[in-house]
């Protein structure tokens, strides 16, 4: 892979390309565009952001105001996994728990180690009726038992989860 700067000696070389260049150039003229880099969102900062701007509105709705509310989140990469849990207390109150896996785990097992970690903070705070929310479509569907856990180690997961509920 080319340096930035390499690559664009290399296109101003390249007659070829050059002439294209001027083409594009000369056709995106009319309109009002501007090159924006684009940044990284941090794994971090998304789950803060998601953390204050969950509509609040459908909790105040419920009859039952001793329902909380569970996120539950996974990252994994290259640097390792975290599994990260926003509680929402009726009160409205909220509590962000993260945990550092230091062990090899797929993304279904850190969104598992997620929600056992939601569900024992839950647990230990007190809460009886808890409304959970996640992004893993597989984690959620095992749990509420649409569909089996063929994978041992999910499988393992999920009796943790049943007893935990």
């Amino acid at each position: 892979m080319c340096p930035p700067l390499e690559l664009a000696l290399r296109i101003a070389n390249n007659k070829e390309a050059s002439k294209q260049i001027g083409k594009w150039a000369a056709k995106l003229s009319q309109f009002d565009i501007t090159d924006v880099p684009r940044t990284a969102i941090k794994s971090q900062a998304l789950r803060d952001f998601m953390a204050d701007w969950i509509p609040l509105a459908e909790m105040e709705k419920r009859e039952d105001n001793q329902t909380w509310t569970l996120f539950t989140d996974g990252a994994w990469g290259q640097a390792g996994a975290i599994a990260s849990v926003v509680l929402i207390a009726p009160s409205i109150s909220k509590s962000k728990y993260e945990a550092r896996l230091e062990f090899k785990a797929t993304n279904n097992i850190v969104q598992y180690e997620g929600l056992i970690l939601g569900l024992n903070k839950a647990k230990t705070s007190g809460a009886k009726t808890l409304l959970i929310k996640t992004n893993s479509q597989i984690m959620a569907v095992q749990v509420e038992k649409e569909y089996l856990a063929h994978n041992q180690e999910l499988a393992k997961y999920l009796v943790v989860v049943r007893g935990l509920q």
